[in-house]
């Protein structure tokens, strides 16, 4: 399986855009806008304020999506995962 990852790795980083086809470039934009609206739908999630606020009272520099919340690497992995989930449609 290692092996494999690294071939996926290779191929992707010398991939050029002009490689990939205008559907799949068109496909990719409207993956990640949507993506970029689950997660800010998400941020906003009632539910997670009591988060949000435990994790402004810790120190870094991490941004905490949706909120001017700065914290740990950790704190924002955990709320960003959250958002992902709270955010995405069914």
């Amino acid at each position: 399986m290692v092996e494999s990852l690294r071939d996926l790795a290779s191929f992707a980083a010398g991939l050029r855009l002009d490689q990939i086809p205008l559907v799949v470039q068109e496909r990719a934009l409207v993956t990640i806008a949507d993506l970029v609206a689950a997660n800010l739908a998400g941020s906003r999630d009632p539910g997670l304020d009591g988060l949000a606020n435990d994790l402004a009272r810790r120190s870094g520099a991490a941004t905490v999506v949706g909120t001017p919340v700065r914290t740990t690497a950790e704190g924002a992995a955990l709320f960003n995962g959250r958002i992902d989930q709270a955010g995405t449609p069914d």
